[in-house]
């Protein structure tokens, strides 16, 4: 489990739970107690009936009721729990420098970029994913120090994303290191490249792998991803990942080819037991911006709406989702999904550099996959700052003021390529499309 103490943030105290992927909000005294519990393990007929000094009082079914303790003796020296002087907070530590909008101590997902680099030529890509030939921007041990920084300041989740991540020069021996950290792990992957040993490790540390599949057949994955036998490939490590019980999950860009391809990608997923098979729109992104031939009309994008709603009795236990905002046409749904909240803090909607960031192949940090693909706002370096300094920074600007409003990052883009509000086109020529 980990706890995160966060009063600045709507007094939010946090047990997340990275095997089940579940967090629970709690009250300060019963995080604090599972704080003094994991520095000095009790069992329950310590703390049967726990005191806080402020009055506040746990009783001990509310920690089993959440296995977050079982009543056991065994190896327990009977001492009282007590907590005194509990850990200060982020918001205590920092009294002078007040958030302008509700921020987390420190981030819940970080995705790493480990490169740019990667083995196929996808007609999508929105990184315009650079072939093998080109450098490595960061070692190993500088990601080892990351990954080690995120766990000390307590992150839950961490992807490992590229480019191929796999195609890393120096990934075989990073991907152990990155297990044995205590968080949440994922791995976004075109699936290739998967071993036998890749899995297992998997399996043993709980990594779950999210796999990209742009077509129910070979045809019409293939030719997306401008590279034959893709589609063989991903399948055969498909069924290795079911074949060793390890859960993952698919997603699918829809396009030209597979728009009418729901049932046979749900078909594809459900044989081979994935959890989850997230449809996701065609964006004017990267070499994206460069697909107009493999579009499809918001028409379309609404009959696979329907389509997907009625595949859920036919597939139990497989989620199946796809974006349902169509307002704009930018090669699929509007970035500008608000849920606007007004708080004591100002405006809050997006939560990009409020609960998240992302590193880049070159150590640039981001508030969002949208802001790194597009190269906007860069808030600092971790080639030459901590992750905990970056993110207790103030180089976040618009991420961070109380301003209402939906994506930051296109806001931001808005700004600087002076484009129509909602519009999110790379300001750069377009590449043309080599067909296989």
């Amino acid at each position: 489990m980990i706890l995160r103490d966060e009063p600045q943030y709507f007094n939010s105290y946090i047990v997340y739970d990275t095997v089940t992927n579940t967090f629970q909000q709690v009250r300060r005294t019963i995080l604090h107690l599972l704080e003094s519990l994991g520095a000095s393990p009790r069992c329950l007929d310590c703390i049967d009936e726990f005191q806080a000094g402020n009055g506040d009082c746990v009783p001990s079914n509310e920690l089993v009721s959440n296995n977050w303790l079982e009543r056991t003796g065994r190896g327990c020296d009977h001492a009282r729990i007590k907590i005194e002087n509990p850990p200060p907070n982020w918001a205590e530590m920092q009294p002078n420098r007040p958030a302008k909008v509700a921020v987390l101590s420190a981030p819940t997902t970080a995705t790493l970029v480990l490169t740019n680099r990667c083995d196929l030529a996808c007609v999508h890509c929105n990184v315009s994913a650079a072939s093998l030939n080109g450098p490595e921007r960061i070692p190993a041990t500088r990601w080892q120090a990351v990954l080690d920084e995120l766990e000390q300041i307590r992150v839950f989740k961490v992807v490992l994303s590229g480019g191929e991540p796999f195609v890393y020069n120096e990934f075989d021996s990073l991907l152990p290191y990155f297990a044995g950290k205590k968080f949440r792990k994922s791995i976004l992957t075109n699936g290739t490249h998967v071993t036998e040993v890749h899995v297992r490790l998997f399996k043993k540390y709980g990594i779950t792998p999210t796999l990209s599949l742009d077509g129910g057949d070979a045809t019409a994955h293939d030719s997306f991803r401008r590279s034959p036998g893709s589609f063989d490939a991903l399948l055969r490590t498909l069924r290795l990942l079911r074949d060793h019980d390890v859960p993952f999950n698919i997603v699918s860009v829809v396009h030209k080819m597979s728009a009418d391809q729901t049932r046979l990608l749900a078909e594809i997923a459900y044989e081979n037991m994935a959890g989850t098979l997230f449809l996701v729109p065609l964006k004017a992104m990267g070499r994206g911006r460069a697909a107009n031939r493999w579009k499809v009309d918001q028409g379309t994008y609404g009959a696979v709406q329907d389509r997907v709603a009625e595949l859920g009795p036919d597939f139990p236990g497989l989620t199946i989702s796809f974006d349902e905002n169509l307002d704009e046409d930018e090669f699929g749904p509007t970035l500008d999904k608000a849920q606007f909240q007004r708080t004591s803090f100002g405006w809050t909607s997006c939560m990009a550099g409020k609960n998240g960031l992302v590193i880049d192949h070159d150590g640039q940090v981001y508030g969002c996959m949208p802001a790194m693909q597009m190269k906007i706002h860069p808030v600092g370096s971790v080639l030459e700052r901590s992750v905990a300094d970056i993110w207790r920074g103030d180089g976040w600007g618009v991420f961070r003021e109380p301003v209402r409003q939906g994506c930051r990052a296109t806001q931001l883009y808005n700004e600087v390529a002076k484009r129509p509000v909602g519009r999110r086109l790379l300001p750069v020529e377009p590449i043309s499309i080599i067909t296989n």
